[in-house]
């Protein structure tokens, strides 16, 4: 039944579907020739026949990152009249709904720094290549059904503006037309990045996204990180704002408020002059998270600096005492069977 509506299926048998974006559907397939199990990523095609935005991004991250052992493989990809399906490794599921099985039980220790350290990981490579992923959050970080994560989920990433392109990431394959350039992000002047406001799942959105920065780096990216392992190691979200204005006072609640002092050029900003705090002290990270180790405490706290400058890179993260002190990092067999029990 799915013929007419999802490119691929004479080399690939499509079963259910398994997730639902704004922009894309996701359903199990099978290899009909391997017989390997598959992930069809479907979107459609604008009216001018071009790939989706979205898409164009995706594959440039794939095939310039392909073969990194954190990131999602991309596979194949198949195109027929109205409709482009990318084909991706199979995950077994993504931190999320591991999260939210768990309800609010933290994960084993172990398994945590396993997890953090393969995110930074995925993270590392993504911003050597020249990358920014602009949604870095639980939904998509993945498991895979060999107990490895994977950073997934590139629609909303680009290549920053200055950074090198390179012969991976551009260029046609299986004869599906090539993504046109998006080193400028639509409706701003040359350089300019897409508006933060329209950026991020909320809870893991930098403080320059949320005061509308169009001038970002991959400092955003590493704030959403710093927002996940925090969560990995006390069993919640450490900022779960209901709105743009409850996050930012969230995080002046335990952060302490935002201000020139602590953040030079933050009152630049587009959307700083409509948004007042009162002066508030920030509060003993280490008290927030009890029981968690202080160079796991030390490594969330570099990570969730306001000033982006001041903020650790995801290579530098990877050098934290926190990774070579015991228990170290779990094996990928550890985190897949946790998985699997969460799911049952």
């Amino acid at each position: 039944m799915f013929d007419d509506l999802i490119p691929g299926t004479d080399r690939y048998e499509v079963d259910e579907e398994v997730g639902h974006g704004t922009f894309s559907e996701v359903h199990r397939a099978r290899d009909k020739q391997s017989g390997e199990a598959v992930a069809l990523k479907v979107s459609y095609l604008q009216q001018e026949g071009e790939l989706p935005r979205h898409t164009q991004r995706e594959l440039r991250v794939l095939r310039a990152l392909a073969g990194q052992p954190t990131i999602v493989q991309l596979l194949d990809v198949r195109q027929q009249e109205y409709a482009v399906a990318v084909v991706l490794e199979l995950c077994l599921t993504d931190l999320r709904q591991l999260l939210g099985a768990l309800r609010g039980a933290t994960l084993d220790a172990a398994v945590a720094k396993a997890v953090a350290q393969q995110l930074l990981q995925g993270l590392a490579a993504l911003h050597a290549a020249g990358f920014v992923h602009r949604d870095v959050a639980p939904s998509n970080v993945l498991v895979t059904p060999a107990g490895a994560v994977k950073l997934g989920d590139f629609g909303q990433a680009r290549r920053l503006p200055g950074a090198g392109s390179t012969a991976a990431g551009a260029g046609p394959a299986n004869g599906v037309s090539g993504p046109h350039s998006d080193e400028d992000d639509a409706d701003g002047p040359p350089g300019s990045l897409t508006p933060g406001a329209c950026l991020c799942t909320r809870w893991y959105k930098a403080p320059e996204l949320l005061f509308n920065s169009r001038t970002y780096t991959q400092a955003v990216d590493v704030w959403g990180a710093g927002c996940i392992i925090a969560e990995l190691l006390a069993g919640k979200p450490l900022f779960a704002g209901n709105s743009d204005i409850g996050q930012l006072a969230a995080m002046s609640d335990l952060l302490g408020s935002i201000s020139e002092e602590r953040w030079p050029g933050v009152r630049d900003l587009p959307d700083w002059g409509k948004l007042i705090f009162q002066e508030q002290a920030p509060q003993d990270l280490a008290a927030v998270m009890p029981g968690v180790p202080p160079e796991a405490v030390q490594l969330v706290g570099a990570l969730l600096q306001y000033n982006p400058e001041h903020r650790l890179t995801a290579e530098q993260a990877l050098a934290s005492d926190w990774f070579r002190s015991e228990p170290l990092p779990a094996s990928p067999e550890a985190l897949l069977a946790i998985a699997r029990e969460a799911l049952a």
